[in-house]
């Protein structure tokens, strides 16, 4: 068993992780896949079922399986929904990220508005302001789909969206005045006319209204929209006369004054006067004098002088009027007295008073003040003085912009800047330079210099509509932004602010593209080592253009002057120059090769602009070129350097480098042929023509003329003579040639072709003839002559010529042949033998022979042209006699065979040009034979040999000869052909060689004999696996030409009929090589025939067909029958099919027509099992793993089914045993000793179970309640059971088994049930596995095992005598599998949110309220979070001890209301256990957050002496510490585990208890005056960390004490001693009063309210009448 004292943590055991799927290694991935599959096991974890294949089973189905179709209807309708839930969540993931890119793009608004506002608004550090997003989000369709919605987290309001505000109409585009005027007329005109007036609230006089409007309703004036003009007219007419009726006259002096200039005649319409109603709007006027001119202003004056003007104050009302004139406050103006009309001080009505206003300016800014008029009713006007010069307006911006420069180079920009004002003198300055304290400085003109900024002029004078030109030069010397601030001071005293502004910056030009040819330098040999890009040309030839177009953009704002400059490229490697060399330490060449050209060459780059440039390459000569073309900017002269002269020059730095390789080719003609020879002879006069051809393989167009030749001999022109061919184009030209004399002709002829210096030619070679004559036939064959015979042939001959040929024909012949001739007489006779051919014309010659011996002709004719050529007919025949013989006279024959015929062949030859004729004679023949010629007579030509088949059949074995004659016409003497022969019969070899069918082919004669020579033996081996398929090849080799048959078979084993003639192997014995993509096509089963199977199905039901006889193995020979050619090898497979192992022996049988019958042993050993688990979960070694993963200790089994699928022919029982892995097991190996049978069969054998049909899928209960046998059933046990007993007799009763210790043998943790089963044969059946955690486990425990299955036979037929024998039980290799567990110690984690731990602390005065109420009892609570840090699921209940209860519990599930239980001990002691009701379930790496309460109450403190003694209650104890009591508690929070297991967490809790000392025990009052009340003072004090409620009782000690005695106050509350500054003591007032002479004595109990311990205070005291007692100061 598993003990944890036995656990050895080793590096090679890794922690066996839960099942399915493990944890993410890291806390930082989101993958959440363990926690799902442990939420919701095999649900999750097993594999999806694809659209694809929900696709396919849709369209599959046929109908015929209902439980099929159900399945797919399902499958169709989960995947619908799928898709639906998909699409849903999809629009919710759109909706979020429309609403995230709004947010986004809003708040990027919201913050470039708050940027533009404020441009440090980054730096200032605000909080950032509210995101859009919430109110952004669709929160119905959150909702809708279960998700959170901006209202469960966020309480604010949503942000209010502005509504969208119509564009502004721009001016132009508002209607005018005339417009509304026609389209208000307009509807007026076609809206209908009100029944009624315009009520009387909108009677206006003057357009006056008398009634103010509303500030929000405004009456719309409908009589100026619905009333005609004349009715308008009319009404008007008639409000007037109304108001004359009730407009009565004024005072005077209250009508207003005449607006209207002064001398002008009045228009005062009393019928417009104000009525009286209006009358205190009129006394509240101010326009009682008026001026002129008003106001008085002075205007063009100059500093120093003093100017005048009158001014007329008018009386404009109707009564005298008395002023008084205040003068100017201001000494830059003065007035005068006054002219008044009566020399008084007042103004008649309509009459005016003069003053004189002098003005006295010190400079030339404005002026302003006042005149104040008083009237004599306390009414005042003021008429403004004003110095006034019209301003002078520049037209200068605010910011002078300078626009760009470079870097140490100049701009001068220019301003205009015109007076649009007034004139005035101004003066620029430095900002710094203001205020001025000497002004004269600035006033003469000249430059202002603000370094880079120089500015001319910085004085200057403009008058009205005059203008200037301001200059600035700007000269930066550093790249930057460069800003000054100016000052334009004007005379007026005005002051302007400007801006000189200018960017500096580096002349730069950058590469942007090039049409084509840009190179890569890493890919180049040797490149310019500055060059920053590469160009390459097209190869072309000398005189063609290559263009490049190069776009280069200015990086800069300036106009950059440049030029192209073309330099010597200097060349370094790649790699070579790793950081760019300093461009003053190189030095360039310029070149002066202008193989490129660049236009533009020169120019001026517009600013911040992109140029083109077209770079050309126009070669002259043939070569590669490789230059460097720099772009040179003129104008940066960033420094300067020294050359080696010494000179001071500027320098001029490329603003980009460039490296141009080009290269150029001669031009490719091709002359074909390039030599004409005419062979042929030519006729004098006649023109002869050739074709030869110009190809022209270069790049471009070529031009080309030929030099023709004439001259007395020939002539030879070509044309055309002159012209062009295209690039890859051949250009055909007709060559003549004509002969004027005879002779040979042989010259050049030049072609000159444009751009190439050296010419091409042709050479042309011909011969020119005159007359000839030629021979028709080209010899002359006389043939085959026979002695004696005369041939006569015909010579034809041809004169070609145009001129006539004298001609004579004549025998050559040598000197010895002219002898014989001569002495003999001529052979040839020639008729004619000479004569005249006239031009184109023929003539025959008739040639007769006669021969005169036998011999072999040859000899020739010469025709000869008289001053013309010769002509030579060679002349052959044969004069012969016949001569007839055999090739081979003897014959010899070797591999002659009984009964076969031998055909040979014997060869006729003529050895003369004479036919004859032949006949064999084989009438001499014996009769041991048969012999036949085909032809056996026949005509023979003239050397010609005649093939003759031989037949011959043999009937007797051995060596004969045979003599054959045969006779020939015209010879005296027959041929004779002698035969030999040796006859054979039939042999045959067998060989069994270990080497497969590809090998057997390649052997050579002598490894076959070899082969041939070894003892028959086809043995497959002793560990062939099951289900695998051996082969071994059987050699039959006819050795000699006798056609047989065969048959070859075994006698056990035989393979059953497979059906090959249809299906996957219907041509499995075909030889047939299919092509590759054949092979790959039939890879895959044909989808359109249900029958189809793939290769590997087809391959397992051809197996199952061959083996389905049972027998546990098959032979299949193929072929097993046919026929055995001569001298054919055949190589014969013998494949074994096995599905159960076992040792199996068989014979082979060889049967030969013709010979005896060979028997072959056939041995094959099949190991393995045909159990196979249906399990993925396959280590390498080849055991399937159960894993149980982690579980608690103690917690419920576990269960997994395991199906076990049987491929053998036979039924299998299974005896399991289980073994434990040990660590640190040192045994090595087991002893087993068994009585009687090993493994005994302990159940029944159901025969239900053996006709399982090997398609069933259903699970076959194999529990030993399951089976039920029937009566027959039971019979055919007790025979087998018999049958196994009889067989157990020849068994040794006690077996001792020794094998490799593994584990060891055990019932615990694991269980296989049942533990003995039968699995039927070709079917399955199933085993649970079962694994209990261990009960009492204090650390985490790996549990490692295996299960192993001994395999038993109980059939008769296991075992064959002679052909099989099964090993079983512990003879053979069991079937295991190996399980895997982990048993976690069940423990969590406990944390509190008190700093002092799990201690709870509380004051007896918790309980006290303010208005002195005692509660029962309080709860004192602490935050606890339990964490479960294991890997499974931990069930548990918390139970707690009085005084300790759970009082919340934030959990998913709904917690339930503790119960409490009381029970009463012996002592008669309440024990109070709080314990839930309701178990709580923690998944891994999960917590669960609760509230611990501590119960203090009234009914413990009252307990508080019955509990201080017991001394048996170790859990409840009182601590002193000085002045200070606690009663504590010590309890223990229980986890109780599902398993069983408890853990305890120590609580402790303590409780202050109150107490409270008097400062005086007894108090005396001594003597008092009767009826005087006299009071001392008595200290409480609580020295404990409880605050006390105190109760004061006055208990008299007789009935005259009784109310003499009275305390203030009678009770209250003190404060507990905690630290120096709490008032933890209370003064309370004792009061006494004496009735009478007599003594009084009283006692004070005070008392507590949370069991407190009573103080006691003895008060005493005597009444007295006498009045010395009496206290005159209290």
């Amino acid at each position: 068993m598993f003990s944890s004292s036995e656990i050895v943590k080793e590096t090679d055991v890794q922690h066996e992780p839960t099942m399915l799927l493990q944890r993410p290694s890291s806390a930082r991935r989101q993958n959440v896949a363990h926690i799902l599959t442990t939420m919701f096991g095999e649900y999750f974890a097993r594999d999806v079922v694809p659209q694809d294949v929900v696709k396919y089973l849709t369209t599959s189905r046929s109908g015929d399986d209902p439980y099929h179709d159900y399945y797919v209807e399902e499958l169709s309708k989960i995947q619908d929904e799928r898709e639906k839930r998909l699409s849903a969540a999809s629009i919710v993931e759109n909706h979020l990220l429309k609403a995230k890119g709004a947010a986004t793009a809003a708040d990027e608004k919201h913050l470039a508005s708050l940027t533009a506002e404020c441009q440090t608004y980054h730096q200032i550090g605000l909080p950032s302001f509210e995101s859009k997003f919430k109110s952004l989000l669709d929160s119905e369709l959150l909702k809708k789909h279960h998700l959170i919605a901006p209202e469960d987290y966020s309480t604010a309001e949503a942000a209010k969206v502005e509504p969208p505000t119509a564009p502004k109409i721009p001016g132009y585009a508002q209607a005018t005045r005339a417009y509304l005027g026609q389209t208000k007329s307009a509807e007026s005109t076609n809206r209908p006319r009100p029944e009624s007036a315009p009520s009387n609230g909108t009677i206006t006089t003057k357009g006056r209204s008398s009634v103010q409007p509303n500030k929000t309703t405004q009456i719309s004036p409908l009589w100026k929209e619905g009333m005609e003009i004349l009715d308008r007219e009319n009404h008007k007419f008639y409000l007037s006369s109304m108001q004359k009726r009730v407009d009565h006259l004024k005072n005077p002096r209250h009508v207003p004054p005449v607006t209207g200039r002064f001398g002008q005649k009045s228009n005062i319409d009393f019928a417009s006067r104000p009525t009286g109603n209006s009358l205190f709007s009129l006394t509240n006027q101010n326009e009682i004098f008026i001026a002129e001119p008003n106001p008085v202003v002075f205007s063009n004056y100059q500093p120093g002088k003093a100017y005048t003007m009158n001014v007329e104050i008018k009386n404009i009302t109707s009564a005298s009027r008395h002023i008084r004139i205040i003068p100017p406050a201001t000494s830059y103006f003065a007035s005068s007295l006054g002219k008044f009309p009566n020399g008084d001080s007042f103004i008649a009505s309509g009459l005016a008073c003069q003053l004189q206003i002098t003005f006295t300016p010190d400079s030339l800014a404005d002026y302003d003040d006042e005149i104040i008029i008083k009237s004599q009713n306390g009414m005042t006007t003021a008429i403004p003085l004003q110095g006034r010069r019209p301003p002078p307006r520049l037209s200068l911006a605010a910011t002078l912009d300078c626009g760009h420069c470079l870097v140490n180079g100049e701009k001068i920009t220019t301003f205009i800047c015109k007076n649009s004002g007034g004139p005035g003198r101004f003066c620029i300055m430095p900002e710094s330079s203001w205020p001025v304290q000497q002004f004269d400085s600035f006033k003469q003109p000249t430059k202002l210099d603000m370094t880079p900024f120089q500015l001319e002029p910085n004085y200057f004078e403009l008058k009205h509509e005059e203008s200037i030109t301001i200059t600035v030069k700007f000269a930066p010397e550093h790249v930057d932004i460069y800003t000054r601030d100016i000052i334009a001071v004007c005379d007026n005293c005005h002051v302007k602010t400007f801006t000189l502004k200018g960017v500096c910056q580096t002349a730069g030009v950058e590469f942007v593209s090039v049409s084509d040819g840009l190179l890569d330098p890493l890919a180049l040999e040797m490149y310019d080592i500055s060059a920053q890009q590469h160009i390459s040309f097209d190869t072309i030839h000398p005189g063609m253009v290559c263009e490049r177009t190069l776009i280069v953009h200015n990086t800069t704002r300036v106009d950059l002057p440049y030029h192209w400059e073309f330099f010597k490229p200097i060349l370094c490697k790649p790699g070579a120059n790793n950081g760019r060399q300093d461009r003053f330490e190189r030095y360039r060449v310029p070149t002066h090769q202008k193989f490129f050209t660049v236009d533009p060459s020169i120019g001026i780059f517009p600013p911040f602009a992109k140029a083109e440039f077209t770079i050309k390459y126009v070669p002259q000569h043939v070569g590669k070129i490789d230059q460097a073309l720099h772009l040179i900017l003129e104008e940066y002269d960033e420094n300067q350097a020294l050359i080696e002269d010494d000179e001071l020059v500027r320098d001029v730095i490329p603003g980009l480098e460039l490296e141009l390789r080009a290269t150029c080719i001669p031009f490719d003609v091709e002359l074909t042929p390039s030599v004409i020879i005419i062979g042929e002879q030519l006729l004098v006069g006649t023109s002869y023509f050739k074709t030869v051809q110009i190809i022209n393989k270069g790049y471009h167009l070529i031009e080309y003329e030929w030099n023709n030749q004439s001259n007395d001999n020939y002539t030879i022109n070509v044309s055309p003579g002159r012209d062009s061919i295209p690039a890859g184009d051949v250009k055909e030209l007709s060559m003549e040639i004509c002969g004027h004399v005879p002779g040979k002709i042989e010259t050049m002829l030049y072609c000159h072709v444009e751009h190439v210096e050296t010419p091409i030619y042709l050479n042309v070679q011909a011969h020119v003839q005159g007359p000839q004559l030629n021979i028709d036939v080209p010899d002359l064959n006389y043939g085959l002559v026979r002695l004696g015979e005369a041939i006569e042939k015909d010579i034809p001959i041809y004169n070609t010529s145009s001129v006539a040929a004298q001609w004579e024909i004549i025998e050559c012949m040598e000197t010895d042949q002219k002898a014989i001739v001569a002495k003999d007489q001529a052979e040839f006779l020639f008729s004619p033998c000479n004569g005249e051919l006239q031009p184109n014309s023929s003539i025959n010659i008739k040639a007769l022979f006669k021969p005169n011996f036998c011999r072999r002709l040859r000899t020739v004719f010469e025709l000869h042209a008289i001053n013309g050529n010769k002509t030579h007919l060679r002349v052959h025949g044969e004069i012969q006699s016949p001569i007839v013989a055999l090739t081979e006279s003897y014959l010899q024959l070797d591999e002659v065979y009984v009964g076969l015929p031998r055909i040979s062949q014997v060869t006729l030859k003529n050895q003369t040009l004479l036919s004859t004729n032949y006949k064999w004679d084989t009438d001499a023949i014996s009769n041991k034979c048969n012999l036949t010629f085909d032809p056996c007579q026949g005509d023979i030509g003239s050397r010609q040999a005649v093939n003759i088949n031989m037949t011959l059949v043999c009937h007797e074995t051995g060596e004969q000869e045979f003599t054959i004659p045969c006779m020939v016409a015209g010879m005296d003497n027959p041929v004779i052909l002698k035969v030999g022969v040796n006859v054979k019969g039939l042999t045959v070899g067998y060989s069994t060689p270990l080497v497969d069918e590809a090998a057997i082919k390649g052997l050579n004669q002598q490894q076959i004999e070899l082969n041939e020579a070894k003892a028959l033996d086809l043995n497959f081996g002793d560990d062939i696996p099951i289900g695998t398929n051996a082969k071994r090849c059987l050699v039959i080799r006819n050795k000699s030409a006798i056609q047989t048959e065969y048959n070859i078979r075994v006698l056990y084993f035989t393979a059953a009929d497979a059906n090959l003639d249809s299906g996957v192997y219907a041509n499995k014995n075909s030889t047939k090589v299919e092509s590759k993509t054949g092979s790959i096509l039939k890879r895959t089963a044909n989808l359109a025939d249900p029958q189809s199977k793939s290769v590997e199905r087809a391959q397992a039901a051809y197996s199952a067909a061959i083996l389905q006889d049972g027998r546990g193995t098959a032979f299949e020979i193929l072929p097993s029958v046919g026929i055995l050619d001569a001298f054919e090898t055949k190589i014969i497979t013998i494949t074994a099919f096995t599905d159960l192992w076992g040792d199996y022996k068989d014979n082979l049988i060889c049967s030969i027509k013709g010979l005896n019958d060979i028997t072959i042993p056939v041995k094959l050993g099949v190991v393995g099992c045909p159990l196979k688990f249906q399990i993925g979960n396959v280590e390498k070694k080849g055991h399937p793993i159960v894993r149980f993963g982690a579980h608690i200790s103690a917690s419920p089994s576990i269960t997994r089914t395991l199906r076990i699928n049987n491929s053998g022919p036979l039924d299998i029982r299974l005896d399991w045993k289980i073994f434990n892995l040990i660590k640190g097991d040192q045994q090595a190996v087991d002893l087993l000793i068994h009585y009687g049978q090993p493994l005994p069969l302990n159940i029944a054998v159901d025969s239900k179970v053996k006709n399982v049909s090997y398609h069933r899928e259903s699970l076959i209960p194999m529990s030993e309640t399951s089976s039920v046998m029937s009566n027959a059933d039971s019979q055919e046990v007790e025979e087998s059971i018999s049958t196994d007993r009889s067989h157990a007799k020849d068994n040794p009763f006690i077996s001792v088994t020794i094998d490799a210790h593994g584990g060891v043998e055990a019932d615990d943790p694991y269980k296989v049930t049942p533990t003995q089963l039968i699995v039927p044969s070709r079917s399955h059946t199933s085993i649970n596995v079962t694994f209990t955690p261990l009960p009492s486990c204090q650390q985490d425990t790996d549990c490692n095992a295996y299960a192993l299955g001994y395999m038993s036979l109980d059939q008769p037929d296991a075992n064959v005598e002679g052909n099989v024998y099964r090993l079983q039980g512990y003879e053979i290799q069991p079937l295991r599998f190996d399980m895997t567990g982990s048993v976690l110690a069940a423990w969590l984690e406990v944390h509190s949110s008190d700093d002092d731990g799990n201690y709870f602390m509380a004051a007896s005065s918790d309980l006290l309220l303010d208005s002195g109420q005692v509660l029962k009892e309080i709860w004192k609570e602490e935050h606890f979070s339990f964490t479960n840090l294991t890997d499974t699921p931990l069930n548990f209940r918390i139970e707690l001890s009085w005084p300790f209860e759970i009082r919340a519990s934030q959990t998913k599930k709904a917690s339930t209301a503790a119960s409490r239980h009381r029970t009463i001990n012996e002592k008669g002691e309440t024990s109070t256990i709080v314990q839930s009701d309701q178990s709580f379930t923690l998944l891994p790496q999960t917590n669960m957050q609760t509230n611990i309460g501590f119960c203090l109450s009234l009914d413990t403190l009252h307990r508080l002496e019955e509990l201080e003694k017991d001394e048996n209650d170790q859990l409840v104890r009182i601590v002193t510490d000085g002045e200070n009591r606690k009663l504590c508690f010590d309890g223990d929070l229980q986890i109780q585990f599902s398993n069983g297991t408890i853990q305890n967490v120590s609580l402790c809790a303590s409780i202050a208890l109150p107490k409270f000392r008097l400062a005086e025990n007894s108090l005396d009052f001594g003597t008092c005056f009767v009826g005087q009340t006299r009071s001392k003072l008595v200290t409480i004090t609580n020295p404990t960390m409880s605050g006390t409620y105190w109760i004061s009782t006055v208990e008299a000690e007789n009935e005259a004490s009784e109310g003499i005695i009275t305390v203030e106050p009678s009770q209250g509350y003190i404060q507990a001693n905690i630290t120096h500054i709490t008032t933890n003591a209370v003064a309370i007032k004792i009061n006494f009063t004496a009735r009478h002479s007599v003594k009084y004595s009283s006692k004070i109990i005070i008392s507590g309210l949370l069991g407190e311990s009573s103080q006691v205070l003895f008060v005493t005291g005597e009444g007295s009448y006498d009045g010395k007692y009496e206290s005159v100061i209290h």
